[in-house]
């Protein structure tokens, strides 16, 4: 459990209002440049999370109001919030379930309900989606983070072998992301720039030049993914960290996982900030990354171990919610049945180019690719949803 000052909520400021009855029941606020969703439980009973990019976009993604908090409680960072007069409690989703014997679950809907409406502005969530995320400033299409690296003596002083094994993780993320642009068609002569050191903990500021952007497309060479990484190492769980960022991402993964042994061994730590100086991420390899570390590659093992049964099936559906940002999509099947899918990569390259579009509510067929897979007593630990074609 957590104590922080009541005047930390009050002094909140309201981003959307997505629910409202004598006083907002759902909403994004944010405090000092941070973000966060609250939801009402009770009277001065919440669910609060800080909110990331990917959990802003999904909120936007027309994914119902139980899809966004199930998948919340997943990362190990939704917490339980009590107001009180001076002083608040948070909690994490077991301290309060242990302390107050009551299950979370009980307060999220079991019904596809939805967030239709901001009430800040009196706009529909259709009408505010093309372009939400001009409402979270340094959040999005993010050309300039420092890293700040940090010793024990705070020191402005650092080996010329720590700075560049710091700038060579960054170009090998610069590289990766331009090949992942020119698998969507998209060709830039963008750079990486380092800005003019500044005194105090040595710093290193590195900005995307974006005179070399020339692309009619939304994606662009931007620190999005990497900001991202960081903050998800600082505040998620393994399981969580595996599922939405990692699974897909193994090389870059192997990267990261060589640099965090890197600065555990020179016994530094590394906060990632944006052009704001606010911190958006840190790694700090004391036990427990080290351990989060651990879990993942055991992760990475299992999954391996795994022997995999795939079939392809013809299927008809609607489409209950969806994100070309996150290449996701939830499906309900005409047994009731609701699955989470994800399309192929040369299909998500087309939606993301508006060469094909999904529509949330109408009906959709098409073939899907089922991924089962199972352990070493032939029992299914789990499946996968690929959508290989579609028409709507």
């Amino acid at each position: 459990m957590k104590v922080i000052d009541t005047d930390f909520i009050r002094e909140m400021e309201y981003v959307f209002i997505f629910e409202y009855f004598d006083q907002p029941l759902a909403f994004i606020s944010s405090n000092n440049n941070k973000y966060y969703f609250l939801y009402t439980m009770d009277d001065n009973l919440y669910f609060i999370k800080r909110l990331d990019r990917d959990n802003i976009d999904l909120i936007f993604s027309d994914s119902s109001i139980g899809d966004i908090l199930y998948e919340f409680k997943e990362s190990g960072d939704l917490k339980v919030l009590i107001i009180e007069n001076e002083q608040s409690r948070i909690f994490s989703i077991e301290e309060y379930e242990f302390s107050f014997s009551d299950s979370i679950v009980e307060y999220i809907p079991t019904e596809d309900v939805f967030f239709e409406y901001d009430y800040l502005r009196n706009e529909s969530l259709q009408e505010i989606s093309a372009n939400y995320k001009e409402y979270f400033p340094d959040y999005f299409n993010i050309t300039r983070i420092l890293y700040k690296l940090i010793d024990r003596e705070n020191s402005h002083i650092m080996s010329a072998r720590n700075v560049s094994k710091m700038i060579d993780y960054v170009q090998k993320f610069i590289k990766q992301k331009k090949e992942e642009l020119e698998e969507l068609g998209i060709i830039t002569d963008q750079d990486l720039n380092i800005v003019p050191f500044t005194e105090g903990s040595f710093e290193i500021n590195f900005l995307i030049d974006e005179r070399g952007q020339q692309t009619l497309f939304e994606e662009s060479l931007v620190f999005d993914n990497l900001v991202d990484l960081f903050y998800g190492f600082e505040n998620y769980n393994a399981n969580y960290l595996f599922d939405h960022y990692i699974n897909e991402h193994k090389e870059f993964y192997n990267k990261t996982k060589d640099l965090i042994n890197y600065l555990n061994d020179q016994d530094l730590n590394v906060e990632l900030l944006d052009s704001r100086n606010n911190k958006v991420g840190a790694i700090n390899p004391v036990d427990t990354t080290i351990n989060k570390i651990k879990l993942i590659d055991n992760l990475i093992v299992e999954q391996e171990k795994l022997k995999l049964v795939s079939n392809v099936n013809k299927f008809v559906g609607e489409v209950r919610s969806a994100s070309n940002e996150r290449n996701y999509l939830k499906l309900r099947l005409p047994d009731g049945n609701n699955i989470k899918a994800k399309f192929t990569k040369e299909l998500f390259k087309e939606i993301k180019q508006s060469v094909k579009s999904v529509t949330v509510s109408s009906s959709i067929s098409g073939e899907l690719n089922i991924e089962h897979y199972f352990n070493d007593k032939d029992e299914l630990v789990k499946e996968k949803y690929i959508i290989t074609s579609f028409e709507q």
